[in-house]
C-alpha cells in the first residue's frame, strides 16, 4: 500500500508541477499575445496618426496651391484691366486728336474758301485791281475747292 501511495504522491506532485508549468507557460503565452496586441494597436495607431498628417499637409498643400492660384487670377485680371484701361484712354487720346486735326483741317480748307470767295467778291466788285490772267486763276481754284467740299 505504501508503494502505491507513493507511485500516488509522485504522480500527484507530477501533475502538479505539469500543472504549474501549464499554468507558467499560458501565462507566459497570455503576456506574449497581449504584448503583440499592444504592439499591433500602437502600430496602428501610428499609421492612422501618419495618414491623418498626411492628409492635413495634403490639404493645406492644396489650399495653399488654390490660394497661390486665385492670387495670380487676381493680379492677371488686375492687369488686363489696366492695360484694357490704358488702351481706353490711349484710343480716347487718339480720337480726340484726330478729331482736333480734322478741325483744324476743316478750318483751313474754310479759310481758303473764304478767301477765295472774298478775292471773287472784290474781283466782281472790281474794287481791286487785277491782271485778266488772275481774274480766270482765281475762278478756277473756288470751283474746284468747292466741288471738293461737296
Amino acid at each position: 500500500e505504501e508503494l502505491v501511495r507513493a507511485r500516488r504522491a509522485r504522480a500527484a506532485r507530477v501533475e502538479a508541477h505539469d500543472d504549474l508549468e501549464y499554468r507558467r507557460l499560458s501565462a507566459q503565452a497570455l503576456a506574449a499575445e497581449k504584448e503583440r496586441l499592444r504592439l499591433e494597436h500602437s502600430t496602428r495607431e501610428e499609421a492612422r496618426r501618419a495618414a491623418a498628417a498626411a492628409r492635413r499637409r495634403r490639404h493645406e498643400a492644396l489650399d495653399t496651391f488654390y490660394a497661390d492660384q486665385l492670387e495670380m487670377l487676381h493680379g492677371e485680371l488686375a492687369r488686363e484691366e489696366a492695360g484694357l484701361a490704358l488702351r481706353e484712354r490711349a484710343s480716347h487720346s487718339l480720337e480726340l486728336s484726330i478729331d482736333a486735326e480734322a478741325r483744324r483741317e476743316q478750318r483751313a480748307l474754310l479759310r481758303q474758301l473764304h478767301d477765295r470767295l472774298a478775292r471773287m467778291h472784290r474781283l466782281a466788285d472790281g474794287s481791286v485791281y487785277t491782271a485778266p490772267e488772275e481774274v480766270g486763276r482765281s475762278r478756277l481754284p473756288i470751283y474746284s475747292a468747292a466741288e471738293e467740299a461737296w
